[in-house]
């Protein structure tokens, strides 16, 4: 008997899949085939792929928000369309921001990592969240109001959530998945944020 690593099984795994039929395969197993797909879409297309993860995610939090909290009986699209386009643009940062966390720290200096994003990524992302918001909603004047109103009671309710998540992302997930772990959890964040824009 030779014992194999993991890498191996989950090859062999693949192939069994992929020669199936597709009306044959079961749910977990079309699922399966859909997360490989999306790994090597990743690898091949990292950043265009962040970004579509992005904006959609995005879309559906904004959705959830005006359905679920606002009880909208009709929806706001272009509300939607407005927060798709600033997670598409984010997503990017985010992908560099992280290469360069792992550049100037070592894989154990998971807190410096954390209190690096959490003190200095989050506060400038936040601020121009609420910039954008107000330049796409016709408000340019009041751009540095908003910010001046929400930044605070944001980051007090967001360093609740992200440190303990942040810690998890960089102790546990593998880089490539970072930003599609962050985009994941945040779909509850997007909808905090989708309430919090259209209160203010």
């Amino acid at each position: 008997y030779q014992r194999r690593g993991h890498g191996e099984l989950t090859c062999e795994l693949l192939k069994m899949v992929q020669s199936k039929p597709l009306v044959c395969l079961t749910p977990s197993e079309r699922l399966y085939l859909l997360w490989k797909a999306y790994e090597k879409a990743l690898d091949r297309r990292p950043i265009s792929t962040k970004t579509a993860t992005s904006a959609a995610l995005s879309l559906l939090g904004d959705l959830v928000s005006q359905r679920l909290l606002e009880k909208k009986s009709k929806l706001d699209v272009n509300r939607m369309l407005k927060f798709a386009l600033f997670s598409a643009l984010y997503a990017p940062v985010m992908h560099f921001w992280y290469i360069l966390l792992d550049k100037l720290f070592p894989a154990t200096s998971i807190w410096r990592k954390m209190l690096m994003d959490q003190i200095l990524f989050d506060p400038l992302s936040y601020a121009l969240f609420y910039a954008y918001m107000a330049l796409v909603n016709g408000e340019t004047a009041q751009w540095a109001d908003h910010i001046r109103e929400n930044l605070l009671p944001t980051l007090r309710v967001s360093w609740r959530v992200w440190p303990i998540a942040q810690i998890i992302n960089f102790k546990y997930v593998p880089s490539n998945l970072q930003v599609p772990f962050v985009n994941a959890l945040g779909f509850c964040w997007n909808v905090y944020l989708s309430s919090k824009v259209s209160s203010s």
